[in-house]
C-alpha cells in the first residue's frame, strides 16, 4: 500500500525557512513534521484557487502552508526519500528541486501564543474529563506565587510556606523598602508533568511596605477579616457590588484586586517564558531581594 508523502520541493522549503531564523531542524524533526501534513492530506479541503492552506503550531514555530496536490507524491520508502531532501541541501541550488516559491513560512510564535494554546488544551483535556471521556494524562495545576513590584514590572517568586509570613510583615524585603507590590498567586497548569501554561488572572493583594520592606501587620489582620467576612456574605472579594459598596470599601477593593496579564504585559510575557518555557528572564526572579 502506497503512502502520501509531502515532495521534496515543499520539504526543502520548510527546511530553508527554518534556517532562515536561525534554527536548522534536525532530520527527525522534518520527518516527523513532514508526516504529520502527508497524513493530513487526504482530509484537508481546497481552497477557491485549488491550494490548500493551513497553519501548524509545533512550540515554538508556526508554520503556514500554501500547497497544491503536485506538493504530495506517492512513495514506499518514506524514510529513505526523507533521507534523500536532505541530501539534496548539500547540492547546488541550481537543481530543479531546490526551489523558493514562498509557499512556506515559517515564525517563532510569540509566548502568549504558547500560553494560549497551552490553556485551550487544558481546557479540552479537562472537558474530556467532565464529559466522562478517559484521559491518558496526569492533570495537575500548581502555584506560583510572585511578588510584583507595581513600578518597576518585576516579579519576585515566593514559596507558599512564606506567602503568609510576608504579607503579615513576618519576611522583610529591604530592597522594596517603601514600593508598592502586589502578591499572586497564579495558577500554573501541568500535563504529565510538564508545564503547559500559566493562568493570566488571579486575585492580588496590594500593599505599600515600610522603611524596612516590611508589610504592615495591622493592615493585614484587618483585610483579612474584611475578605473573610465579605467572601462568607457571597460578595467578590476584589470586585465592587455598586457605587456605595465601591465608597465604604475603597480601601479593601484596592488591597485585594484582580490581577490582568493585559495590564502588566511585559511582567507576563517574562512570566511564561520562564514558568512555562524555562527561559532565563529580565522580569522574574527566583526569590525575594535580600
Amino acid at each position: 500500500m502506497q503512502d502520501k508523502f509531502l515532495s521534496a520541493e515543499a520539504t526543502v522549503e520548510t527546511i530553508r525557512a527554518m534556517r532562515k531564523l536561525g534554527f536548522p531542524p534536525t532530520p527527525e524533526f522534518i520527518g516527523s513534521l513532514v508526516q504529520v501534513i502527508s497524513d493530513m492530506h487526504p482530509d484537508m479541503e481546497k481552497e477557491p484557487d485549488g491550494t490548500y492552506q493551513f497553519e501548524i503550531f509545533e512550540v515554538p514555530f508556526i508554520f503556514s502552508f500554501v500547497l497544491s496536490d503536485a506538493d504530495f507524491q506517492t512513495s514506499d520508502v518514506g524514510a529513505d526519500r526523507r533521507k534523500a531532501v536532505f541530501s539534496l541541501l548539500d547540492h547546488s541550488t541550481d537543481l530543479p528541486t531546490i526551489v523558493d516559491s514562498g509557499r512556506v513560512a515559517v515564525r517563532i510564535a510569540s509566548s502568549t501564543e504558547i500560553n494560549s494554546t497551552g490553556i485551550d488544551f487544558w481546557n479540552d483535556l479537562v472537558q474530556d474529563v467532565q464529559d466522562g471521556e478517559f484521559v491518558p494524562h496526569d492533570l495537575v495545576t500548581k502555584l506560583r506565587t510572585y511578588v510584583l513590584d507595581l513600578d518597576a514590572h518585576i516579579g519576585y517568586r515566593l514559596g507558599v510556606n512564606r506567602t503568609l509570613d510576608f504579607r503579615s510583615g513576618a519576611v522583610a524585603a529591604p530592597r522594596l523598602a517603601n514600593k508598592t507590590v502586589m502578591v499572586i498567586n497564579f495558577p500554573l497548569l501541568n500535563v504529565d508533568g510538564e508545564p503547559v501554561a500559566i493562568v493570566g488572572e488571579a486575585i492580588g493583594r496590594t500593599m505599600t511596605l515600610d522603611d524596612n520592606g516590611r508589610a504592615d501587620p495591622v493592615q493585614f489582620e484587618q483585610m483579612q477579616q474584611r475578605t473573610m467576612k465579605r467572601a462568607f456574605g457571597g460578595q467578590h472579594v476584589s470586585v465592587s457590588d455598586g457605587k456605595r459598596d465601591q465608597i465604604a470599601n475603597a480601601d479593601l477593593l484596592n488591597y485585594t484586586r484582580q490581577f490582568k496579564a493585559t495590564d502588566y504585559p511585559l511582567f507576563f510575557d517574562d512570566l511564561v517564558r520562564f514558568e512555562v518555557l524555562g527561559e532565563k528572564v529580565e522580569r522574574c526572579k527566583r526569590s525575594l531581594p535580600r
